[in-house]
């Protein structure tokens, strides 16, 4: 299981990476995202929806990856995980619906979302550096991370997008067969 998950999660993390860096970069161009009129403001709504959504597998696969012994993922992982999911697939589709589709009463379901997802990164990475089956660094990075996220609009996307490609870059130049979850915290990543 360990190597079909590994094979996906470290291009999906990348693909996550890009469009919060993508994101940001729409972001510094200054459009209306919150009532699109221009292509500039429809492609901010579109950046930060993918980018939302883009957590989705990432979030999936690092359970998959860390729940099985010898990590002590545990019960807080799972709940970290699951915030993860929900919130970024919440915000991802209200932010969607709400400014791409002008549909208002979808914003509801984006606050919510929105709210769950840093809490979703906090737990996770706690869960990550006490599970011990990555490298430390990357449990400190989802907590970036989560500042990331709540700094958003003060370019706060580069560091969610940069936590997500370090992450990606460590998971995809892993050597995935026979590789135990165990044996991947003993990479040359370490910190």
């Amino acid at each position: 299981m360990t190597e079909q998950v590994g094979r996906w999660i470290g291009p999906a993390a990348l693909l996550a990476g890009v469009l919060w860096g993508v994101r940001g970069g729409v972001r510094l161009a200054g459009p209306a995202y919150w009532a699109p009129q221009s292509p500039l403001d429809y492609a901010a709504v579109a950046a930060y929806s993918l980018a939302l959504l883009a957590l989705v597998p990432v979030a999936v696969g690092l359970r998959a990856l860390q729940e099985p012994p010898p990590g002590r993922w545990g019960r807080t992982g799972r709940w970290g995980s699951h915030l993860l999911v929900w919130g970024a697939a919440m915000a991802g589709l209200g932010n969607l619906v709400e400014d791409g589709l002008g549909f208002p009463p979808a914003g509801l379901v984006y606050v919510a979302g929105a709210l769950l997802l840093p809490v979703g990164l906090l737990v996770l990475g706690i869960a990550t550096l006490r599970a011990g089956v990555l490298p430390r660094w990357t449990g400190w990075a989802f907590l970036a991370g989560m500042l990331g996220f709540l700094f958003i609009e003060w370019g706060g996307a580069f560091v969610l997008g940069a936590a997500c490609l370090a992450l990606g870059a460590l998971l995809s130049t892993t050597r995935w067969g026979g590789t135990s979850p165990g044996q991947l915290r003993q990479t040359s990543w370490r910190a």
